[in-house]
Parts: C-alpha cells; structure tokens; sequence
C-alpha cells in the first residue's frame, strides 16, 4: 500500500545526503527518519540505501525508485499548492527588479493599483539598470527590456512600448530634418545605452529595413535624460510615443521620420523555472497586462497616438 511518508522521508534523505541532515529539514527524530526507512525497504523487499556510518548513496533499484518517487511528491505538492490558491487571495513579499524608467513613468501604477487590490501582499521593488542574479538574490520576478537570453529563467512577455525619432524645433532650426533613414548618419542622435536594450534603431516601411547606430555628443542610460537632452536641442532621441504627447502638442518636439516604424520596446517579465508558478508572481504578471490594456485603451480614447500594442 502507498505510503507518502515514507516516500517523502525516502525522497528528502537523499535530497538532504544522510538521515540526519533529512530529520532536520523534516523536524522529525534521527530515529524515526531511520526506522521508516528500513520499514520502506522491508516492505518493498529490496535494500535502497547503501548506508555506512560516513557515507550513504543510492543502489541501482534505489536510484530508478528515487527518480519515481520524486515525481510523486512533486505532483502531490503542485496538487496542493493549487488547492491553495483556488481557496486563497495572493498574501506574501513580491520582490521585484525594474529598469527605473520603467518603474517610475509606468510600473508604479500597475504596483499601487496591486496593493490595493490585494491587500495581503507586500511588495519590495528595487529600480536599477543591473542585471541580476535573480535566483541567488532571491528575487521573484525582474522586468526587463529586450528579449532575455538566459534560458535558465522563464521570460512572459508583458506588452509592448511603441517609439518614435523625436527632436526639438529649436535643434531642427539649425539642423535640416532627416527625409529618409540614411540621412540619420549626418545628425547628432541621443543614445541610450542601457544592458538590456539594442543600441541599435531598426526602422521599417512598406517592406524596407533600416538600423541605425546612433552617434553624437551625449550616451546615457536614463530615459528622462534622454528626453531632457532632446527637449535642450542636444539631438534626436529615439523615445516612447505617449511620453512624447503633451511636447508634440506644445510643439516643444517634432517626430522625426513618422512615416518609418521604430522597432517597439518589448517589456518582459522574468522567473525562475518551477514544476508550478507561485501565486503572487502569477497574479501580478497577469494583473500587469490587464492593468497596462486598460491604461493603453484610456490614453487612446483621449489622444491620436497608441500608448501600447500587446501581445
């Protein structure tokens, strides 16, 4: 007959190397975690465990038994954690990771209207361009810029920040305005170097492709900065569309090439691979997206320019 404490206390001495290192994770008696052990191989009839009084390792039946059992309990604790959040609102500290224009100029809206629909949970968010060690640091999730390449981590993609070439009327006075992509080249453009974004600008019409590296007399990975810098007449600044509304109405800023599509800044969300996803990260990326659809459906109805295409 099944025995899930047996299975358990089988599969956490070998996770653990040795009883008594299992007994402590388990908060059980030495004694007891030995004692089911050799009940387990009894009833089964074969002996599992090699044990000598320095070192334990699994026979050849041990070994195809563990991997097996091992299933077992992981199915067992997916199954009960779902159980659990069917029953049960997200409760706990969400720690977070986030580009700070990012956290600033969007984040922080989705965040409080998250707080205050789930009451139970905390949030610890960190803004920084870093990269992170997200499993080592103990963070939940990390939102980023660009397409992730670690594939150790699974990456959901969030929405999408549309962008456009941006300068001001008074930089455009003494600087002819580019006609075509190529004439960018003859231009002082911003960059805005950060780990996780291309310094590439990819812009594309009716089929034609064009990138472009920018160059000029100002690089900095802050997007504020880099739209102050426009707004100063420094250059053109590649920038999100709904940032740039209120200047373009003013007519503070001029959209340089509106004709040619600028690559979109995709928004990830990243965590670490688990059998099951947690509640609270679930419930927070999901809530992210409906959040920045509302958002991006709101800002249409009062402005000509999209505020977010999603995916």
């Amino acid at each position: 007959m099944l025995d899930l404490n047996e299975i358990l206390i089988f599969t956490r001495v070998v996770d653990c190397g040795g009883i008594t290192a299992a007994a402590k994770r388990l908060e059980m008696q030495k004694s007891t975690v030995s004692r089911k052990l050799t009940a387990m191989e009894n009833r089964l009839g074969v002996r599992l465990l090699s044990r000598t009084t320095r070192s334990l390792s699994l026979t050849d039946i041990g070994k195809a038994h563990y991997a097996r059992c091992r299933d077992i309990i992981a199915a067992w604790e997916e199954a009960e954690q779902a159980l659990t959040e069917i029953r049960d609102e997200p409760a706990g500290t969400l720690r977070i990771l986030m580009p700070v224009d990012l956290g600033q100029r969007l984040m922080i809206r989705v965040i409080n209207e998250f707080l205050l629909e789930y009451p139970k949970v905390s949030i610890d968010a960190e803004l920084s361009t870093r990269e992170s060690r997200l499993v080592e640091e103990g963070l939940d999730l990390v939102i980023r810029i660009g397409q992730p390449e670690d594939s150790s981590l699974i990456a959901r993609h969030l929405f999408s920040v549309s962008r456009g070439l941006y300068a001001s009327k008074a930089y455009l006075e003494n600087h002819p305005p580019p006609t075509e992509p190529s004439q960018l080249e003859k231009h002082a453009c911003i960059s805005l170097g950060t780990p996780q974004m291309s310094p590439w600008w990819k812009l594309e019409k009716e089929g034609q492709v064009y990138k472009h590296k920018p160059t000029g007399p100002f690089k900095i990975n802050n997007l504020s900065c880099s739209m102050d810098a426009a707004l100063a007449g420094i250059g053109i600044a590649c920038l999100p569309h709904f940032l740039c509304y209120d200047y373009t109405t003013q007519g503070d800023l001029v959209e340089i090439l509106p004709d040619w599509q600028v690559n979109d800044a995709d928004i990830y969300a990243l965590y670490p691979h688990r059998r099951f996803t947690p509640s609270t990260v679930r419930h927070f990326i999901e809530f992210t997206q409906k959040t920045i659809q509302l958002l991006s459906n709101e800002i249409s109805d009062t402005s000509p320019i999209g505020l977010y295409s999603l995916s």
